[in-house]
C-alpha cells in the first residue's frame, strides 16, 4: 500500500500511519445526548444534504437554471426502454451536464433484482473515446451530483455512465434504505453488465463511487462478483466502510427511531460535510430529486455490512485502486476506513486531501481541479497500462 504524502499535511499522514482502529474519541455525556438526539441529522449528512422542494414547486430554480419537476417525474414514471426526449433534456440541462453538439447522451432502465434503475450514458462524439467510466453517487445522492465530474471525463475522451442506486435519484425503491448492502453492489453488476452490451467492449471499463457508491463497487470486488472482473480500475472517493461515531449513532438510531423519518428542510449542514456554498445551497434548496426521509433500517443495513468487511481478509482482484479522502470529513470514520482498505489493498493508492470535507467531488472548482487531475491521472494510468 503507497500513501501518497500530498495534498494531506505531515500530521495526517502520521494519523494515517497510526492505523487508528476507531476515531470515535472520549465522549462527553453531553456529547453522547448530542449524537443520540441528533442521530437522523448526522446520519443525513452522509449526502450532503436531505432538503428537497418536489412536493412543493412546480419549478425549481437554482443558479439561473429552471426545471419543471414534473419533467423529472415523468423520468421516473417512464422508466421502460422508452424515455421521453424532453424530460431527459431538462434533467440533463438542469443538473449541469454538458449539453451541446459535442456531446450525445441517452439514458435506460436497468434490471436488479426488485429495482428498476435509471442509468445515464454520456459520450464525446467528436473524438476516439479511451475508455468507459462508471459512476456512482453516495447516500441520499444521485447522479445528478457528479456532473462536473461526467463533464471532465467526457472531455478527456471517457464515454461517462452514471447510476442511481435503488431507494435514490430515479431509481425505483423505498427512499434512502435497503435491506441489505448486498442490493447496491447487485445494481452495480447489473449496470456493468448492461454497459457490457450496449458499448464497445474493447474499451477498458473503470468505476469511480462516492462514499455509499464506494461500498457497492467494495462489495461487488469483495464478494469476487463478475461484474469485479471487468473493471480494471476503481477510484474510492471519500468511502464509506464505518460511519463516524458509529456505536453510539447505531444505538439511537435503534433506539430512539423505529420507522422512517422526515427530515427538516433547513436542516444545518456542517462544513466537514460540504464546504462548497453553491452546493450546500443547491442540496437545501435547488435539488427535486432528494428525499428528506431517513430510514433506520438503512443504517442496520450498514453495520452488518461493516462488521463483515473489516474481518476480511486481502482481497484478491487484478484492478487498481485509488482511494481519495479529506482530513475534515466528519461523516465517515475516515482514518478506521483507510486503515481496514489498506489492509485489504496492499497495493491501493491512498491521498489525503488537507480539509476536504466528505463532499470531496462537490468542491468549488479551485478545489475540486486537483482531485479531477489526480482522478484523470489514476484512469489513463490503467487505460495505457
Amino acid at each position: 500500500m503507497t500513501a501518497a504524502r500530498s495534498p494531506g499535511s505531515e500530521k495526517d499522514l502520521a494519523l494515517y500511519r497510526k492505523a487508528v482502529l476507531c476515531t470515535k474519541p472520549s465522549m462527553s455525556r453531553a456529547a453522547v445526548f448530542r449524537s443520540a438526539a441528533m442521530v437522523v441529522l448526522f446520519t443525513a449528512l452522509a449526502a450532503g444534504g436531505c432538503a428537497s422542494v418536489a412536493e412543493s414547486s412546480e419549478v425549481v430554480e437554482y443558479d439561473g437554471r429552471s426545471v419543471k419537476v414534473d419533467s423529472l417525474r415523468a423520468i421516473k414514471r417512464q422508466l421502460t426502454a422508452a424515455w421521453s426526449a424532453d424530460a431527459l433534456d431538462a434533467y440533463i440541462e438542469y443538473f449541469g451536464f454538458p449539453h451541446n453538439r459535442a456531446t450525445a447522451y441517452a439514458a435506460t432502465a436497468v434490471e436488479s433484482s426488485a429495482y428498476r434503475l435509471f442509468l445515464l450514458r454520456l459520450w464525446p462524439v467528436e473524438r476516439a473515446k479511451i475508455g468507459r467510466v462508471l459512476v456512482v453517487h453516495g447516500y441520499m445522492g444521485h447522479s445528478g451530483h457528479h456532473a462536473a465530474l461526467a463533464t471532465a471525463l467526457l472531455e478527456a475522451g471517457y464515454e461517462v455512465f452514471l447510476l442511481d442506486l435503488p431507494g435514490h435519484g430515479l431509481s425505483s425503491g423505498a427512499p434512502n434504505t435497503i435491506d441489505s448492502f448486498a442490493s447496491y453492489s447487485d445494481a452495480v453488476e447489473a449496470a456493468i453488465r448492461r454497459i457490457q452490451s450496449t458499448s464497445a467492449t474493447d474499451l477498458p471499463l473503470l468505476a469511480v463511487g462516492h462514499s455509499t457508491g464506494a461500498s457497492a463497487l467494495l462489495d461487488l470486488v469483495v464478494r469476487r462478483r463478475e461484474g469485479a472482473s471487468a473493471v480494471c480500475g476503481m477510484v474510492f472517493a471519500a468511502p464509506l466502510v464505518r460511519i463516524r461515531h458509529h456505536r453510539i449513532r447505531s444505538f439511537a438510531a435503534r433506539t430512539l427511531l423505529r420507522r422512517p423519518m422526515r427530515l427538516p428542510i433547513a436542516l444545518p449542514i456542517s462544513s466537514g460535510s460540504i464546504r462548497n456554498p453553491a452546493f450546500r445551497r443547491f442540496v437545501q434548496a435547488g435539488d427535486p430529486l432528494l428525499h428528506p426521509l431517513f430510514d433506520p433500517q438503512w443504517l442496520s443495513a450498514l453495520d452488518d455490512w461493516s462488521a463483515r468487511v473489516q474481518e476480511l481478509p486481502v482481497v484478491t482482484w487484478d484492478g487498481r485502486l485509488l482511494v481519495l479522502q479529506g482530513t475534515s470529513d466528519n461523516v465517515v470514520a475516515w482514518r478506521h476506513n483507510t486503515r481496514i482498505l489498506g489492509d485489504l489493498f496492499p497495493d491501493a493508492r491512498i491521498l489525503l486531501y488537507q480539509r476536504y470535507p466528505h463532499t470531496i467531488l462537490n468542491e468549488a472548482p479551485a478545489h475540486l481541479e486537483p482531485v479531477i487531475r489526480e482522478i484523470l491521472d489514476f484512469l489513463t494510468a490503467q487505460v495505457h497500462s
